[in-house]
């Protein structure tokens, strides 16, 4: 990945944990056990619009998921990514943003597909940019009832 790809992915909060590339990991033992983490709904939401819940069941009941990216095309980037989780939000007087802890020990896991290294980390960057905002948006809300 390079530099820029980087820093745009930190600017956004997120940071990738794990990632493979989905055809040259098919028989690594790390790779099939990252795999067994597929097995909620909203695992597979960020991974294809080809590919949902119901037709990923029957490869989750064999556990051969990496035969269901196999079988859809998907040969690609797959990554785990970790959006820390913030609170204490305070704002200025006009409403602005002015601060936020975030919480690098609380994050929100993630799964994104790309084809490419560059389509994975902008939808990371789209994900996490999505989580920040409803975390912001959760707090102006939480201002509101205060008042």
């Amino acid at each position: 990945m390079n530099r820029e790809l980087q820093e745009n992915l930190e600017q956004s909060g997120a940071y990738i944990e794990r990632m493979f590339h989905t055809i040259s990991s098919i028989e690594s033992y790390t790779y099939q056990k990252f795999l067994k983490n597929f097995e909620t709904d909203d695992s597979f939401k960020h991974i294809s619009e080809r590919v949902c819940r119901k037709i990923a069941a029957p490869y989750i009941e064999d556990d051969d998921v990496s035969q269901l990216f196999i079988d859809y095309s998907l040969y690609g980037f797959l990554a785990e990514i970790r959006i820390p989780i913030r609170s204490n939000y305070r704002f200025n007087a006009d409403g602005s943003f002015r601060s936020c802890c975030v919480s690098s020990g609380c994050t929100i896991v993630e799964y994104v597909f790309g084809f490419t290294i560059e389509e994975m980390v902008d939808k990371a960057i789209k994900i996490s940019n999505n989580h920040c905002s409803e975390f912001e948006n959760d707090a102006r809300n939480q201002l509101k009832l205060q008042d």
